[in-house]
């Protein structure tokens, strides 16, 4: 039977001991074969959507920052009452 774990962390390059679960305990990218490739599927899609609607031209830190802005004005928004959403 092969195993679904890697020997290592394919993001930080951490040695993945047997019996630490599914995530890297270093930086949490999963070592588990079959949840990293679900990871890979969805980054994917993501990433081709930024770029095919105006994101090609920017770079990852420039998309991060983006995304967190993104998410404090949704958050924030959850903190004001419903009546006073113009």
């Amino acid at each position: 039977m092969i195993s679904t774990s890697l020997p290592y962390c394919d993001c930080c390059g951490l040695i993945i001991s047997g019996g630490i679960g599914d995530d890297c305990p270093r930086c949490g990218y999963p070592i588990n074969a079959s949840k990293e490739e679900q990871f890979l599927t969805s980054s994917l899609v993501t990433l081709e959507r930024v770029v095919t609607y105006g994101g090609a031209n920017i770079t990852v830190p420039q998309l991060i920052l983006r995304f967190r802005r993104r998410l404090i004005f949704l958050r924030q928004l959850k903190t004001i009452p419903s009546g006073q959403i113009a």
